[in-house]
């Protein structure tokens, strides 16, 4: 995924001077011994949760690390990327996970109506 510039010397600072030193190629993981990537994402949508809390962000469905894939879907979407790309973007192994972001484009269902038969053009 391609990153602004500011975040990749971010987290290439982080991986180079702030995480403990590690023999796994995963950027996030444990920081507590062991130095290990997480088992499960539990902890990084605990971490997502807390984080968006103290950030006091409202309006949201969801408080947690899903969010901001739903984001990156619904401005991927808005910007011309197609359904097929964007399941390869979000990995998912069954394009039709991808579908539920369907619904987050609007304007590009509206193109795909047919008038209704009984309306008064």
């Amino acid at each position: 995924m391609p990153l602004l510039k500011d975040v990749g010397a971010e987290i290439s600072d982080y991986i180079l001077h702030g995480r403990p030193t590690s023999g796994f190629r995963t950027i996030v993981h444990r920081v507590q011994t062991p130095c290990t990537p997480f088992a499960t994402a539990t902890p990084i949508i605990l971490i997502a949760r807390r984080t968006l809390r103290r950030a006091t962000v409202t309006g949201t469905r969801s408080h947690h690390a899903q969010i901001f894939r739903h984001t990156f879907a619904t401005i991927t979407i808005s910007s011309g990327v197609g359904m097929t790309e964007l399941a390869q973007l979000l990995r998912h192994k069954d394009p039709d996970t991808t579908t539920i972001y369907a619904k987050l484009d609007i304007e590009g269902l509206r193109s795909l109506s047919r008038p209704w038969a009984g309306a008064v053009l």
